[in-house]
């Protein structure tokens, strides 16, 4: 309860409005930002402030195969959306048989419409790759090596490639970004002197 309660407040911005995002049926989110959902009733609808976000989100549902219904699952999918002022809907064409999902699920296109005029969207993902005979038991592990790979990071909660994190003025990274990226933001951010301060310290830690 507290894992997902400071996750949304993490997320929102302290404004007069903030927006809603909303899955249809068999779409689920699994995480935000890094972090694992774990309420139920999060898994459909998240508030989130204006800005850019990582979600993970996954589809299961019930579908035809012959004269049998079958459980469906999807691999977990990463997408990328921005959050503006008005409220939000994540979804998927209609999938009524087994066949028909698993080619959907191939490569997946995701729909998100504007809730105020009804515009839309077609929105890419990219499968979340997990490992062992359990892949997403630890589905935050999965996510911290999908951004290390993919040189993403986390500034004041929000997504941002390693090259915007950079040149951002912030200094406020999410722990989960791996020792290597840091050193690489706060090098960059160094003066003349403190990098050369730090190559002379470089230098004397390799002759030690």
């Amino acid at each position: 309860m507290r894992k997902i309660f400071c996750l949304v407040v993490g997320m929102l911005v302290i404004s007069a409005h903030a927006a809603e995002i909303k899955t249809s049926a068999g779409v689920e989110f699994l995480a935000a930002n890094g972090k694992e959902i774990e309420l139920p009733e999060s898994h459909k609808s998240l508030e989130l402030g204006a800005g850019r976000y990582q979600l993970v989100v996954r589809y299961e549902n019930s579908l035809k195969n012959g004269q049998k219904e079958v459980l469906f699952t999807s691999s977990p999918y990463i997408v990328e959306v921005d959050i503006g002022e008005s409220d939000l809907m994540l979804s998927i064409p209609k999938l009524r048989t087994e066949k028909h999902a698993e080619s959907f699920f191939r490569d997946p296109e995701w729909i998100l419409t504007n809730q105020d005029d009804a515009s839309s969207l077609r929105v890419q993902s990219k499968k979340l790759v997990g490992n062992g005979f359990l892949p997403y038991s630890n589905i935050e592990k999965a996510i911290v090596e999908y951004n290390k790979k993919n040189s993403l990071v986390f500034d004041n909660g929000k997504i941002l490639s390693l090259k915007d994190a950079i040149f951002s003025e912030s200094n406020n990274y999410d722990s989960q970004v791996d020792t290597v990226s840091q050193l690489k933001i706060w090098y960059n951010k160094a003066t003349n002197e403190e990098k050369k301060s730090f190559r002379q310290w470089m230098i004397s830690q390799d002759f030690q």
